[in-house]
């Protein structure tokens, strides 16, 4: 009973997948897709398991072997959604361009740790969420501006963009927690949107606002362009579909990086003060369009925020 209990729980996710309703249950019990393969393939080896025992009757080796092939059927939809994160090309020249994202959990995220990483990982461009003007200023006394020199971004907004090169005809989008376009002045120029959605379990009519707000703006620019930032959604609710529908690509994947949840990050994250455990969801991103290639991705802990930072190593 056990076996169908959770067949019916993933089949639920699967539908939840495939047709995405936009009231909360469904939008939160998105984030449970990367869940359900090994899932279904618990259900699966379980009931080849009771299939063959013996006693059975013809009746019951019947009822295992369609629940066998249910959970075949879900495990091989799902290890289809999830495959490009683990299979395909991607190049493995040194990358010419390096952007860093971190949700600083209101500017608590340890400064020192945060100028030290983009430091090693020679980041030329730095986005953060969730600061504050006091973070601002120990970021930089920790010397995070040194080989960053041109920012733009209200710290007192949440979102603030960092670069080596400089930053031309900003402008602020209206996003929950704050959103920025620049275009960067690099040797190769690119177009940058670093943003912050609200979450869904605040509103998810504010929360597919903002995700449309930006694909919007996505439609508006032309050239190579990079979007980064916490979109407080996994790569499997619609709204992101959408927002990859304009042509962008999420960098874990093309980059085959692998799984790489980024929150939360330490034990103290909660949900309705429900204690979370480590590395669940990844809600934080950076897509970029096709004129970029990605090489690699890679998360790191970041003492004093519930994100990990997301590097992405990349050629323009």
């Amino acid at each position: 009973m056990v076996v169908v209990v959770v067949l019916l729980g993933c089949l639920l996710v699967t539908l939840d997948r495939i047709f995405t309703p936009g009231f909360t249950l469904a939008v939160v019990a998105i984030v449970l897709v990367a869940y359900a393969f090994p899932a279904y393939l618990v259900c699966l080896v379980s009931a080849v398991v009771l299939r063959l025992a013996p006693g059975g009757g013809s009746r019951g080796r019947r009822w295992w072997s369609s629940v066998a092939v249910v959970a075949a059927l879900g495990a091989a939809l799902h290890a289809f959604w999830l495959s490009p994160a683990f299979v395909g090309n991607h190049p493995s020249r040194e990358p010419t361009l390096t952007v860093l994202q971190l949700n600083t959990r209101f500017g608590l995220a340890d400064p020192r740790q945060v100028a030290q990483l983009a430091a090693a990982r020679d980041a030329d461009v730095v986005v953060l969420e969730e600061l504050n003007p006091k973070a601002a200023s120990r970021l930089g006394a920790a010397g995070l501006g040194q080989e960053l020199p041109h920012r733009w971004g209200d710290a007192r907004a949440g979102t603030m963009v960092l670069s080596r090169w400089p930053l031309r005809n900003p402008a602020e989008l209206p996003v929950s927690k704050g959103a920025i376009r620049v275009r960067v002045g690099a040797t190769r120029p690119f177009w940058l949107i670093g943003l912050h959605t609200t979450q869904p379990l605040v509103s998810t009519t504010r929360w597919q606002q903002d995700l449309s707000t930006v694909r919007q703006a996505v439609l508006r620019r032309h050239g190579p362009g990079i979007v980064v930032g916490d979109f407080n959604a996994t790569l499997n609710h619609g709204p992101m579909r959408h927002l990859l529908g304009t042509g962008l690509r999420d960098a874990a994947q093309a980059g085959n990086s692998g799984w790489q949840p980024t929150w939360p990050s330490d034990h103290e994250a909660r949900v309705l003060g429900i204690p979370i455990p480590v590395g669940l969801f990844t809600l934080d991103h950076v897509l970029v369009t096709p004129q970029i290639d990605v090489v690699s991705t890679r998360t790191i802990t970041v003492g004093g925020t519930d994100h990990k930072a997301l590097v992405a190593s990349l050629i323009r």
